[in-house]
């Protein structure tokens, strides 16, 4: 059975046995003269030259993929729009129905709920009169009537289906930036909230460097090393 290095075809096998190669001398490479450091130099110019190979043999394989890729794509576009279009559409109108069964079942909700509570008071106006007539059984029972009127609870009239739910999601906006700042500031709100805008900073310490003096901010360096490929 064949490994998958002898699988691949034989110019990308012989980046995979250079790259390799190059791992292992650079991993006992060590600077101690100044020709050493003259020879360092030559081979990281060799090494830059040798990824701009590695991505030419890379760009070879990936690039008919990408196409055929970006040709899937653009032929499955429209209908994944049209049908994106059409769920939203359809869950917009089920919300807009539900919306309003909501509506008509509290407008509906408020009349059953006066109108048990003008039969309550009738009730216990007959109540009232018997107890100050003496008819003293008349006046409990009246009373215990009374308290069993209680308006039905109605509810929406919204057909289940499986499959189907709803659920009710919540965000925050923030609509106060500077009230909000205020708030952390005097602990009124936890510091998690707000966070720095790291882009805006990095674009600052890189203009002024040492230079940057925001409370709580300081400006660092890494120094790194650029090499061009050998020529």
């Amino acid at each position: 059975m064949q490994t998958p290095l002898e699988l691949l075809a034989p110019d990308v096998r012989a980046v995979v046995n250079q790259a390799r190669a190059l791992y292992l001398r650079a991993e006992r490479f060590v600077i101690t003269t100044p020709q050493e450091y003259l020879d360092a130099a030559e081979e990281l110019k060799s090494i830059k030259a040798f990824q701009k190979e590695i991505a030419a043999q890379k760009k070879l394989i990936l690039d008919p993929q990408i196409e055929a890729e970006k040709a899937t794509r653009n032929l499955f576009r429209a209908p994944e729009d049209n049908a994106a279009h059409a769920e939203t559409a359809i869950k917009q109108a089920i919300i807009n129905y539900d919306a309003l069964q909501e509506h008509l079942r509290r407008d509906a909700q408020r009349v059953a709920d006066e109108t048990a509570r003008k039969e309550r008071e009738r009730i216990e106006t007959q109540a009232r009169r018997a107890a100050d007539s003496g008819k003293v059984e008349k006046a409990e029972a009246l009373t215990e009537r009374a308290a069993a009127i209680v308006p039905a609870v109605l509810q929406r009239d919204t057909p289940k289906v499986a499959g189907i739910s709803q659920r009710e999601t919540w965000s925050a906006e923030v609509h106060d930036l500077a009230a909000l700042v205020t708030a952390v500031a005097q602990g009124r709100a936890p510091l998690v909230i707000l966070e720095p805008n790291m882009k805006f900073l990095h674009g600052q310490a890189r203009s002024l460097k040492n230079e940057l003096n925001y409370p709580g901010v300081r400006a660092k360096s890494e120094r790194g090393i650029a090499a061009g490929s050998a020529s």
